[in-house]
């Protein structure tokens, strides 16, 4: 048996099977084989380089929700480093400062011990393609990452820079409400211009707000109609600086426009107190492959799960969960009222159904665990919850 170990752990770490970077620089292992009564003991040193760049999520130096960054490179454009060469640390830096000046919070952005964890990810479409995609690019982009084959222990919101001048032939960021990814256009075109880069109304590179944007519509935050406003979303044009609900009456300290974000799970300090809101998101079948198992992304602590199903006449409710290759029964579900928030889409949408069945289900460590509804004794297809800080 050839045994692994690094000379250099500050730099990368070895198992049986895998080589794991963990800061750039030289990484020094040595493979070893014991000797027996036919061969003599084997030791090989070798070294490999690590750049400063990240193909994979790295591992977590903060607990609970985060940013993670994805620099996305379109197959036929060139590569900019945007990357390593700090461009996207930039707009990072100031996204959290204008939420800083306007809200004296921040968010937590994905970070190994020597900067922010920014994912490379070479896509295989053109550019011309990213742009084009309809209705969105982020089904496509969250499939070619796919980071949630592996999901980590902390709720993450993914977010494409992606080196293209626009999206959707005139958006310069596009995500789901709510959701867990968004993508922003960082390229400022050809001349060196465009209305997705670029300083004005008190922001250095207009990329910089958008990512903010994005990712409030993340949390829940629907477009709002005064010009200024961070979330405005149409023709007219902002007469002074952006802000971020100056008059605290849409979705700052009130919940007007979807949601009141100061009440969210999300912010720097924060992100593990469970007396603040943090919601289930479904709609995986946007991120995930046909044939995979419908997945439900879940924070610690007690939530109500629902079915999706709709029918018209539940005559019983069960919700089993598969412990050790067998469905253990986890008692009746309810099929009364609705427990979770608007930001949620449990519920049946069809009028002519009643609410789906629920069930409160209490989890306290990060997992994944497989459940499935039993319906008027005929079990559905099974789903998978995962839970995360």
């Amino acid at each position: 048996m050839v045994r692994a170990t690094s000379n250099t752990p500050e730099v990368c770490k070895v198992s049986a099977r895998a080589l794991l970077p963990i800061a750039p620089g030289t990484c020094k292992i040595t493979l070893s084989q014991a000797g027996n009564s036919k061969f003599k003991p084997v030791k090989l040193n070798a070294t490999v380089s690590i750049l400063d760049r990240y193909t994979a999520d790295q591992p977590d130096t903060i607990q609970g929700w985060q940013v993670h960054p994805v620099y996305v490179q379109p197959a036929d454009s060139p590569d900019r480093n945007y990357d390593t060469n700090g461009h996207i640390d930039d707009l990072l830096d100031e996204g959290n400062a204008f939420l800083k000046a306007q809200l004296n919070n921040t968010f937590n952005i994905d970070s190994t011990p020597y900067g922010y964890d920014i994912t490379y990810l070479k896509s295989g479409y053109t550019a011309a393609q990213i742009m084009n995609l309809q209705p969105t690019q982020i089904a496509t982009l969250m499939r070619e990452l796919n980071p949630l084959a592996n999901p980590g222990e902390n709720r993450k919101d993914y977010v494409f820079f992606i080196d293209v001048p626009e999206l959707n032939a005139d958006y310069c960021g596009w995500a789901d409400r709510p959701g867990l990814a968004a993508v922003v256009a960082i390229n400022a075109g050809q001349n060196g211009s465009g209305d997705c880069t670029g300083p004005g109304r008190g922001i250095k590179d207009y990329a910089a707000k958008t990512w903010v944007h994005e990712v409030f519509h993340n949390l829940g935050v629907k477009h709002t109609t005064e010009p200024c406003d961070l979330m405005y979303s149409g023709p007219a044009s902002c007469s002074g600086n952006y802000t971020i609900d100056a008059n605290r009456r849409m979705y700052v300290k009130a919940n007007a426009s979807g949601v009141d974000v100061m009440t969210l799970r999300v912010w720097k300090g924060y992100t593990l107190n469970a007396d603040m809101r943090a919601d289930c998101l479904l709609h995986f079948d946007e991120y995930l492959a046909p044939e995979a198992t419908e997945m439900v992304y879940c924070p610690l602590g007690s939530q109500p799960i629902s079915s999706t199903s709709c029918y018209s006449n539940l005559r019983s409710v069960e919700l089993e969960q598969l412990i050790d290759g067998n469905w253990q029964s986890l008692e009746d579900g309810f099929t009364y009222y609705k427990p979770w928030g608007g930001g949620v889409d449990f519920e049946c949408t069809n009028p002519a159904y009643p609410t789906g069945p629920w069930q409160q289900i209490t989890v306290n460590t990060p997992q994944t665990i497989r459940y499935r509804w039993v319906l008027n004794d005929f079990p559905q297809q099974p789903f998978d919850v995962v839970f995360v800080r």
